[in-house]
């Protein structure tokens, strides 16, 4: 049996065929993740064997060309322009080419303020496009742009103009990734979504016109909707799943050098953070700095990383950026300020005229320190965190109360989407660019769901758009990630280690700890049948 950490799952020659079933920990309310109300890791990972971008990330974190035939040709102008060569090759599952009309069609949807699109970041920085010929598009930027790399990339890829045009994007691939007049699953990668039934599963199959190095080996992916952790586990055990992609948890130590399975554990983009709702429709006192930094403070994040963290990754640690992760070169620890001391967090509630009443619990001006948190239910990590922060925050006076719902629920529009919380725990998973991140920060972001605004780091992050010196634009995002600091929007919590476990039948499958996800190479999984 094979059972190999940070590495690919198995050798052998490929065999062709099978059902491979990957347990989805959390299930998309619609599978148009490029709108705002469904951008969920979970669609990320669904659609990334279905819809191309120009870019993929792979697992080291750089941007291998996808869709291109060559590196993108950048000339720095001015004005700054990104000139795209497209594979001759690429074909829509119709048979269409993919081509630059795709590429326009794209960057216009993304701009459209009809469309609730879950970020316009970048698209809105392009200023005009030329289609030279089919296969090459220029795009013209109003000033530099240095995370250019960042868009037309990944799952979100390009879109197809021949069957989407016309259409009302907030509404046409919500039950459906195909041609909204045919009602046929349409893609450019490797496998087509077949079916879709919501909180139930996703079925994928492959794409008969791949036209990438060699036919897909797997007949058929389906993602069951397995939202418990325990469920997971036991659908791997059983053999109901061949593969299990959960938010790491301790349980999964089991499953480390096992009989019968194969495992890897990698840090990837995927962190874990507690947000304060700065507009909370039912603790407004989260809009003070000083509550935010008396809850900063009550908290011992080292021990929630040694406890639930360390036993699957042994060299994690606490997160301390919300721009970089730990394992990146220009990673500074500037949340560090944050280091857990109860006796400051009552002090700094006392200053600010809060009174201890007779059940143990602070009121501040009439108004009582009791806060909801909300988290995705059926996760035994984040309720263990629950657990430890709640004790934590009762011993300084703020009494905290489980919100625990369903993912699609406590994410859409009566939770964090619709601003109906108090305190928020999740995770977000990023690019290595930390632009992807950047509409979570700025005033008035599209993904700034915690109603934060620091007008300064905002224009340093506009600054690090347009310089294109890679040392210089690090230091003006570090300076950004230390003003953050100061203001404590989020308290970032660790890196989520990355685990995946399957079979020992399974292989070709590798880690891939960004966006991508775990399917991100899935023309290159295959199952020994024979096993």
């Amino acid at each position: 049996s094979s059972s190999n950490n940070n590495s690919t799952s198995g050798g052998g020659t490929p065999q062709k065929g099978g059902t491979l079933t990957l347990s989805a920990e959390q299930f998309p309310a619609a599978l148009n993740l490029n709108l705002a109300a469904y951008n969920l890791a979970w669609d990320s990972y669904m659609l990334d064997p279905v819809i191309l971008g120009a870019y993929q990330v792979q697992p080291d974190f750089s941007y291998k060309p996808m869709l291109l035939s060559k590196e993108a040709e950048v000339d720095t102008g001015p004005p700054f322009s990104v000139t795209y060569s497209i594979r001759p090759d690429a074909q829509w599952s119709d048979g269409v080419p993919v081509t630059a009309k795709d590429f326009e069609f794209t960057w216009k949807v993304f701009i459209n303020p009809k469309f609730d699109v879950a970020s316009r970041d970048g698209y809105d920085d392009i200023a005009s496009d030329q289609i030279i010929d089919d296969h090459t598009i220029k795009f013209t930027f109003k000033k530099n742009f240095a995370p250019w790399k960042s868009l037309f990339s990944g799952s979100e890829g390009v879109l197809p103009e021949h069957v989407l045009a016309g259409q009302d994007f907030n509404k046409v691939w919500n039950n459906c990734i195909c041609d909204p007049k045919t009602g046929k699953p349409i893609g450019d990668g490797p496998f087509l979504i077949t079916d879709f039934k919501k909180n139930q599963q996703v079925v994928e199959e492959r794409n008969d016109n791949w036209w990438g190095p060699h036919a897909p080996y797997l007949d058929k992916i389906v993602f069951p909707y397995t939202p418990d952790i325990n469920t997971e586990i036991q659908s791997l055990k059983s053999g109901e799943s061949d593969v299990i992609y959960p938010t790491a948890q301790e349980e999964l130590t089991q499953f480390v050098n096992a009989d019968g399975y194969g495992y890897t554990t990698t840090a990837g983009t995927f962190w874990n953070h507690l947000d304060f709702n700065e507009e909370s429709p039912t603790q407004p006192l989260l809009k003070q700095l000083w509550l935010r930094q008396a809850i900063a403070y009550a908290i011992n994040r080292d021990q929630i990383v040694e406890k639930l963290v360390k036993p699957l990754d042994p060299q994690a640690e606490t997160l301390q950026n919300l721009l970089y992760v730990a394992n990146q070169a220009e990673y500074q620890p500037h949340f560090q300020t944050y280091n857990y001391d109860p006796a400051k967090a009552k002090q700094l509630l006392e200053s600010h005229g809060c009174k201890m009443g007779s059940d143990g619990f602070y009121s501040c001006n009439g108004q009582e320190l009791t806060i909801g948190y909300k988290s995705t239910s059926g996760n035994e990590l984040r309720e263990l965190i629950f657990q430890i922060v709640q004790q934590e925050l009762k011993a300084v006076g703020i009494n905290v109360q489980n919100q625990f719902g369903e993912a699609a629920v406590v994410f859409g529009t009566k939770g964090l989407v619709g601003g109906k919380y108090d305190l928020f725990q999740f995770g977000w998973v990023g690019n290595p660019d930390p632009f992807s991140g950047f509409s979570i920060w700025e005033c008035g972001g599209d993904q700034n769901y915690q109603k934060s605004c620091t007008p300064e780091a905002d224009k340093l992050l506009e600054q690090s758009n347009t310089e294109l010196d890679a040392t210089k634009r690090a230091a003006l995002i570090n300076q950004a990630d230390a003003l953050y600091a100061k203001d404590l929007p989020v308290l970032p919590l660790f890196q989520s280690p990355d685990f995946i476990a399957f079979h020992d039948n399974v292989h070709g499958l590798q880690n891939n700890a960004t966006q991508e996800g775990p399917l991100w190479n899935a023309a290159d999984v295959w199952i020994d049948q024979g096993k």
